[in-house]
């Protein structure tokens, strides 16, 4: 089975971010969770919490509580990435959530759940990226917003609406 579930969180800036629907530490879904008083997402099972924008993992309760009872426990900053053990740093893409590409154009949300968020950047820097509706730009246009989901693969219904 190919299927991935994939959690959207928009913000209070209007700004959508995408990440896989999995907690990397015990496999919950992240879309049980919760969003934080500092917009961050946060897993209902073990209170890891991550950054939105690209998965980064900021804050793993039970580390607090290991370095609080020992105190020689390696530091680990995970905002910024840095450790006083070297092996450690090499572990902290284990406990990022997996970021998904996601772009908006015309009001409309695009994922490019192939794509890193950097790959889907590049590819829209050289003039690629999802199909634009001229109409839409044109002032006095109007667009009436529905929201439907099909089981079908979105170029299909692509195909089917622009073509």
């Amino acid at each position: 089975d190919c299927t991935h579930h994939i959690i959207l969180i928009h913000t209070q800036q209007e700004v959508f971010h995408a990440l896989l629907d999995t907690c990397p530490h015990k496999k919950v879904a992240l879309s049980e969770g919760r969003i934080t008083s500092e917009s961050l997402l946060q897993c209902s099972y073990h209170g890891w919490t991550f950054n939105g924008v690209d998965g980064t993992c900021v804050e793993i309760p039970q580390n607090k509580i290991a370095m609080h009872h020992h105190s020689k426990a390696t530091t680990y900053n995970l905002i910024t990435g840095t450790s006083n053990n070297k092996n450690e740093a090499r572990r902290r893409r284990r406990q990022d959530a997996q970021s998904i590409a996601i772009t908006q154009v015309q009001g409309m949300v695009w994922l490019l759940p192939t794509k890193t968020p950097l790959e889907a950047l590049e590819i829209i820097k050289d003039g690629g990226g999802p199909p634009r509706i001229p109409e839409l730009d044109m002032q006095g246009y109007k667009a009436t917003v529905a929201i439907r989901d099909f089981p079908i693969d979105w170029t299909v219904l692509m195909e089917n609406i622009m073509g």
